[in-house]
């Protein structure tokens, strides 16, 4: 249970890592 929670939290940050870093690197690409 503890695994599936830590899981979920680094999905969670990890997807909103990918959210903020994407915009600016389409930016910068094109």
């Amino acid at each position: 249970m503890l695994f599936l929670r830590k899981l979920f939290f680094w999905v969670t940050c990890f997807a909103s890592l990918c959210l903020c870093f994407f915009p600016s690197a389409v930016a910068l690409a094109g």
